[in-house]
């Protein structure tokens, strides 16, 4: 694990630990935190802060910025990409945490929470998954 593309263990922990200290804070479109976040702001402001990775603001855009993986080979500290307005483009964004748990940035709980990928919804509109680490 010592290439350049691969995180450790150690900095993926960080950002679900950091990204877990946001439970709760509110949903504003458009915002970057530090108390109030919109999916991408949230996703963003995680990782500048707990592993000093600069993102791209949008979803679409944060989705297209590293190849893409197969949900098999997810990891905790990935990113998870669903398309959520039936428009056909990446409109949400979140966080893995492992055991098919994602935290983000939710306009329809209105906060910061954590969600299942098996869940009706996710299941239905989750696209793909990236790496943010990769090379």
């Amino acid at each position: 694990m010592t290439s350049s593309g691969a995180a450790s263990t150690a900095i993926r922990d960080q950002i679900i630990s950091f990204a877990q200290t946001k439970l709760g804070s509110p949903y504003v479109w458009g915002a970057t935190g530090p108390n109030t976040f919109d999916c991408s702001g949230f996703v963003g402001y995680v990782f500048k802060k707990a592993a000093n990775v600069s993102l791209p603001r949008v979803s679409s855009s944060q989705a297209t910025f590293k190849p893409r993986i197969s949900s098999m080979n997810m990891t905790k500290g990935d990113l998870v990409f669903f398309e959520t307005t039936g428009k056909g483009r990446i409109s949400h964004v979140g966080i893995y945490m492992g055991n098919r748990q994602f935290i983000h940035a939710s306009s329809g709980s209105r906060r910061v929470t954590v969600s299942s990928l098996d869940s009706n919804f996710y299941n239905k509109t989750f696209r793909w998954a990236i790496n943010p680490f990769s090379s």
